[in-house]
């Protein structure tokens, strides 16, 4: 991998219990790297047995009943793993994934590209996009509560660590952005693991005196996310688990018609729409087309507002609502907005 080390690390309890798709993480995870350490919690569910069979570096772990504020305990273990990777190997790049946190194939290239340029650079980390998945494979969320972006690669021989509950890493004094992309499937399980999951994990932030207000607020928060539809696509690594948890839906168009110039885009991205595209450029005519038939890939002018009386013509915005945000590539907005009208890409 040009000469770069690249070594994987993560972290489990009772995956099976929670129906955590973390088979496919690690499996990700050894795909990428040379190789991938995992610190296990004692588990009740046989997720130790599981994990055997992946043939990975375990280290054994007892989580402390008593740290139950902030989610510490997944910084600890977090830490426990790293602490691990950098004993086996002092130096080169470490990359964490968590158990409901998957990269795409489709991705590994550019990840590994980055990882040159970062080095280069002198960056200590590398912080990648993410798509966080809500109770379906084809709904992302988009508010604000949502982290857009987040480290997940560093380097070994600095001074890096995870904090708080483990959402990210801190000690780093240069970053770099990567657009390559962590795809979160914490909100997509199996339904009764889930509630579970939710149910037993605020125990690590909250006592057990507020636990029924938390949840109650949390399940009325649930049904005002604000989501948008994505027909994109996922790690091949999913593609069992999606098909057991009922599929995708099928494209619902076989050919849309698009405003914008397809010069805009690559031959790749135009090569996975799953739809026959009829381009224009021409605002007068396509303005004649109802609103829903048409992709719109370019803003429309002020006086085109003006003659469809300022009908939406996109609810897909250019980034996610976080301060922190970066606006979405053109490539990929327009993914967004092809789901928006059903059509899928590969």
């Amino acid at each position: 991998m040009d000469a770069l080390s690249l070594h994987g690390f993560s972290l489990i309890r009772n995956g099976l219990k929670y129906d955590y798709p973390f088979r496919e993480s690690l499996g990700a995870l050894r795909l990428l790297c040379d190789s991938v350490v995992v610190a296990v919690g004692r588990s009740e569910d046989g997720t130790e047995q599981e994990l055997a069979r992946l043939n990975l570096e375990q280290v054994p772990t007892i989580w402390d009943e008593q740290k139950r504020q902030g989610g510490v305990i997944l910084s600890e273990q977090t830490n426990i793993a790293l602490n691990e990777l950098r004993r086996r190997h002092p130096k080169g790049w470490g990359f964490y994934l968590q158990a409901d946190e998957l990269i795409s194939e489709q991705d590994f290239a550019r990840i590994r590209q980055d990882l040159v340029e970062a080095e280069r650079l002198d960056c200590d980390c590398i912080s990648f996009r993410y798509l966080h998945f809500w109770q379906s494979y084809e709904r992302i969320c988009v508010g604000k509560r949502w982290y857009p972006q987040e480290i997940r690669a560093i380097r070994l021989d600095r001074s890096i660590e995870s904090y708080g509950d483990a959402q990210s890493f801190r000690g780093w004094k240069k970053k770099f952005e990567s657009d390559a992309v962590i795809y979160h499937y914490g909100h997509v399980r199996e339904a009764a693991a889930y509630e579970k999951k939710k149910n037993d994990f605020h125990r690590w932030w909250h006592p057990d005196a507020d636990l029924a207000q938390v949840i109650a607020r949390g399940e009325k928060d649930d049904r005002h996310e604000e989501t948008v539809t994505y027909l994109g696509p996922h790690p091949a690594l999913m593609d069992s688990r999606i098909g057991i948890q009922g599929g995708l839906s099928r494209p619902g168009r076989e050919s849309v018609k698009v405003f914008g110039d397809p010069r805009d885009y690559s031959r790749d991205f135009l090569d996975r729409v799953q739809a026959t595209l009829e381009w224009s450029q021409d605002e007068r005519v396509i303005l004649k087309e109802k609103t829903e038939d048409v992709v719109w890939l370019r803003p429309v002018s002020f006086l085109g507002r003006v003659l469809s009386f300022g009908a939406q013509r996109s609810t897909v915005p250019e980034k996610m609502a976080s301060p922190q945000a970066r606006p979405w590539s053109k490539e990929f907005q327009a993914l967004l907005r092809f789901s928006e009208r059903g059509v899928r890409l590969r």
